[in-house]
């Protein structure tokens, strides 16, 4: 029998032609490895993370210094906060809501709280987009008429095969005030992950009693994450927190620690530029954990009153809300405060006058108050520049005589 050329010129080259058909055959019958379902992410749903708005959730506003959304750290279901939805002053229908990109064909289950005050139609719910990522009607899972305390809504939604995403929306008309908080998705592939809070930039102006961290790409985290586990690995008797002035001991004071503080076992967690806002923030993120020293003395307050507008009245009080924070992390432990020290040349400054408004409201208001700062003024008034290396931070020699007085205080606290 003849055979074409072509043919026995394939069949010349048979044992390795042969394999790679037969690769090509196997392969093409072969099951195809089915491909992941993408993971599908509800950003922040505890509210925790943001400064005066909740992280992920939008930013609108009605107002010069007045927002619709806000993080409210007093009424919350849960945790720290809970979003805010203030719509007095505004007309119409409002929704807000936390996109969600993907999920065709999925199956998710939405849950949360919800708390309504004042004349409101409220709806809250899976609002599903279209492949053109226009929204489409709203799923309602909770519907309110009326002022209503903390109520659960739970909701389970198949979406279509060709939508584009969805989000978890809350709609709501009229006047009053929407509270939402501990909203979580599930299902396949599905997860609430709380916000980066690195990522968080707090706000220019810091209100003394609420918790904010250090800014973004500088070296505020870094040092923060550095000295967390320091503190853990110690059980040091006396601690010393606070801002720049603390931090300095290491420096400028560096000497005086070494001679009246170290040999007592000292801990020093204090951070340059921290304001009582700092401070807050870093006992919630666990500054403290694992501590338990007889005594913390606690420096803040003078980069409050350098950076923005609250009165002295509001520095006061973030203070002392440093100290419950402090012994509500430490049960048992004293905390000595700190006067703030006087800052810029001439007593006819502005910020002398709030520094000894400030003082003076602490030394009324707290047990354990020390205050001082006379001591670093000329007889004029004026800052002593062999004390002041810039008008706000101390010299060797400023460090001495602040050894000098606070030493005594120390000793006399630690004493059973």
């Amino acid at each position: 029998m003849a055979y074409p050329y072509f043919m026995v010129a394939y069949l010349a080259m048979a044992p390795a032609r042969l394999w790679f058909v037969l690769g090509i055959l196997f392969l093409g019958c072969a099951p195809r490895p089915v491909a992941p379902l993408p993971l599908l992410q509800l950003r922040n749903g505890d509210m925790e993370q943001g400064t005066d708005a909740p992280t992920a959730w939008g930013d609108p506003w009605v107002g010069y210094k007045r927002r619709a959304l806000s993080r409210d750290m007093k009424v919350k279901h849960s945790g720290q906060a809970a979003l805010k939805f203030c719509l007095e002053g505004i007309s119409g229908e409002r929704t807000l809501e936390q996109v969600v990109r993907g999920g065709a064909g999925r199956e998710i289950t939405l849950r949360g709280w919800v708390k309504t005050e004042g004349a409101l139609q409220v709806q809250v719910g899976i609002l599903p987009y279209d492949p053109r990522v226009r929204p489409l009607a709203l799923l309602p899972a909770l519907r309110l008429k009326k002022t209503s305390d903390w109520c659960l809504f739970t909701q389970k939604v198949t979406l279509s095969d060709d939508s584009s995403g969805f989000s978890v929306a809350l709609r709501a008309e009229g006047a009053g005030t929407v509270w939402l908080d501990d909203v979580q998705l599930a299902g396949e592939h599905v997860e609430t992950v709380p916000a980066d809070p690195i990522t968080v930039a707090p706000p220019e102006h810091q209100d003394p009693e609420r918790p904010y961290s250090g800014t973004p790409g500088e070296a505020w985290h870094p040092n923060h994450e550095r000295l967390k586990p320091q503190a853990q690995g110690t059980d040091s008797p006396v601690v010393f927190l606070g801002d720049s002035l603390t931090w300095d001991w290491q420096q400028a004071g560096n000497d005086a620690w070494e001679r009246h503080f170290k040999p007592l076992g000292a801990l020093n967690l204090g951070m340059g530029g921290d304001r009582t806002s700092q401070i807050l923030w870093r006992i919630q993120d666990g500054a403290l954990a694992g501590l338990h020293p007889k005594l913390v003395v606690l420096g803040v307050g003078i980069n409050n009153l350098s950076r923005d507008t609250y009165p002295s009245e509001r520095v006061a009080q973030g203070v002392k809300a440093c100290v419950r924070a402090i012994k509500r992390a430490c049960p048992g432990t004293r905390v000595l405060v700190v006067g703030i020290f006087p800052v810029q040349d001439s007593p006819t400054r502005p910020l002398r006058a709030q520094i000894r408004r400030v003082n003076a409201l602490l030394a009324r208001q707290l047990s354990d108050f020390l205050d001082f700062g006379n001591v670093f003024l000329e007889p004029d008034g004026n800052l002593n520049p062999a004390l002041f290396r810039d008008g706000i931070h101390l010299t060797a020699q400023g460090y001495a005589l602040y050894c000098q007085k606070l030493s005594p205080r120390i000793q006399s606290l630690l004493k059973p």
